[in-house]
């Protein structure tokens, strides 16, 4: 038995370290109603939700996963009179759910989520390339960015022989600002603006053609594992394809790269200022990533290492028919984009009532045989051999336009022998779509419908309007006032971009 003393004085201390891991696992957000002048401070963890007015009253919410969204995209904390759903990504508006009857009626609330004031007045830099800082540790050489992009492009061209890199992760948010993806205290993750003495350094370890994040943590290692409802965590290293990435080329700018999840097929890691996420794959910003080599730091040695991998494809399957059909009242513009390879984009016209078949390879899955040694504290090397499935990952996503009536020119005068003398359309966004990875021999795909409610125009690959072909319009009976117009006077045939 301890001595009364040494008792107390052991709780003191653990009750200590446990508050600062409270703290230290806690995000800190701004939530502001512009329009109604009124703004709180949210603290927020994996447990609880702390909401303190500009009057200093509080509210506490208990995490509560029953109120859940189904989609996974809303964590709800249930309070004494009100339920509050928090959007995953830590952005944008709140929910707020009362019950009425044996019901929770939810409704979108007036307080909008900003990073804490403190950290948008951050300005550390998070690619610093100043010579006389590249001897540090955790800040990037000046030539590690161009050498990750050399090994990156490595890794999409099958090299068989890179060997793993220290790197830093950057990305920027919905609103253009950088971070860098980084390791809290313990095992938690964190959006930072400059460097963490190490803590923002991955290991970037390929295997096959997909790569892990590995970090170290008490002579453990830990990998980045993607969750089903979203969340992105650390795991020790496991045979399992959430802890696998696919690397693909981004296209919101040169020289950045897209992780997929292995596992999880069409969901992509982002960064929010509260750390990283998993989303489904658009085309923006914040799942773009920067990777820039950084030194590896004095006397560091690795808890693992690769000793041989291999990587057996299952059987290959002939391509899929997919029939293409626009069931919509203006024709579609249709870009098939084959992530692939970079740039490799199919232009496809569909005109109104109409259908047409492209040909798609499909991705039979594999089976990764991989050999590796992990240290122990002790400084033993123990060899093992894991075997890891990989499922069927989709090869080509999406983008759909409509061909849509901006504008007619009418001649007043009577001069014209012409009553319109211009009609202009142009190419409007529709949604992004990613193709399913398990794709039948034959099928059929609602085009317009499925990239409508996807609701993500903003996320389409950019069309170049001098490409925009148009054909002639079928006409509806539900058109709008400019179009019967147009319709009723016989226009002249249309003018290219």
């Amino acid at each position: 038995m301890y001595p009364l003393k040494l008792k107390s004085l052991l709780m003191i201390v653990v009750a200590t370290y446990l508050v600062a891991l409270c703290q230290a696992e806690a995000q800190q957000y701004d939530l502001r109603a512009d329009n109604l002048g009124a703004r709180s401070r949210a603290v927020i963890n994996d447990h609880r939700l702390e909401i303190t007015g500009s009057d200093g009253q509080n509210a506490i919410y208990q995490r509560d996963k029953q109120f859940d969204s189904t989609d996974g995209q809303w964590l709800a904390y249930s309070g004494a009179s009100q339920i509050v759903r928090w959007p995953l990504t830590s952005t944008g508006n709140l929910q707020i759910g009362r019950r009425v009857g044996g019901a929770i009626e939810y409704r979108k609330s007036q307080m909008q989520i900003f990073p804490t004031a403190e950290l948008s007045l951050n300005n550390a830099s998070v690619l610093p390339t100043s010579p006389n800082n590249s001897n540090r540790i955790g800040l990037a050489k000046p030539q590690g960015r161009q050498e990750s992009i050399t090994w990156f492009e490595g890794l999409l061209n099958n090299q068989d022989n890179l060997s793993p890199q220290f790197m830093r992760l950057a990305s920027v948010d919905s609103n253009g600002s950088p971070w860098l993806m980084a390791r809290s205290q313990g095992l938690g993750l964190q959006s930072v603006r400059g460097p963490l003495q190490g803590q923002d350094d991955w290991w970037i370890a390929p295997v096959g053609s997909f790569v892990r994040l590995q970090t170290n943590h008490l002579g453990i290692a830990y990998a980045l594992s993607a969750q089903p409802s979203g969340m992105v965590t650390l795991a020790p290293l496991t045979q399992d394809a959430h802890q696998l990435w696919r690397v693909l080329p981004a296209n919101s700018g040169a020289g950045q790269f897209v992780f997929e999840n292995v596992q999880l097929a069409g969901r992509g890691l982002a960064l929010t200022p509260s750390g990283p996420v998993l989303q489904p794959l658009a085309v923006i910003a914040n799942q773009g990533w920067l990777p820039i080599i950084v030194p590896q730091p004095v006397g560091w040695e690795p808890v693992w290492r690769s000793v041989n991998r291999e990587v057996r494809p299952n059987p290959p399957l002939p391509p899929a028919q997919l029939e293409l059909a626009n069931s919509h009242r203006f024709a579609l513009f249709i870009l098939l984009a084959d992530n692939r390879r970079l740039n490799s984009v199919e232009q496809i016209r569909i005109e109104p009532q109409s259908s047409t078949i492209v040909s798609v390879d499909r991705d039979p899955g594999a089976t990764i045989f991989e050999t590796y040694e992990l240290r122990s504290p002790s400084g033993i090397w123990k060899r093992d051999q894991s075997v890891t499935p990989i499922p069927a990952t989709s090869y080509y996503d999406v983008s759909v336009y409509e061909e849509h009536l901006q504008s007619i020119a009418i001649d007043r005068t009577g001069k014209s022998p012409n009553m319109i003398e211009d009609v202009n359309y142009v190419p409007k966004s529709v949604g992004w779509l990613k193709l399913p990875a398990n794709l039948p021999d034959a099928g059929r795909i609602a085009i317009y419908e499925q990239a409508s409610a996807a609701k993500n125009p903003g996320a389409v690959r950019r069309l170049d309007p001098r490409s925009f072909d148009k054909g002639p319009n079928t006409g509806s009976s539900s058109l709008s006032p400019l179009e019967q117009l147009l319709q009723e006077l016989a226009p002249p045939s249309r003018k290219s971009f």
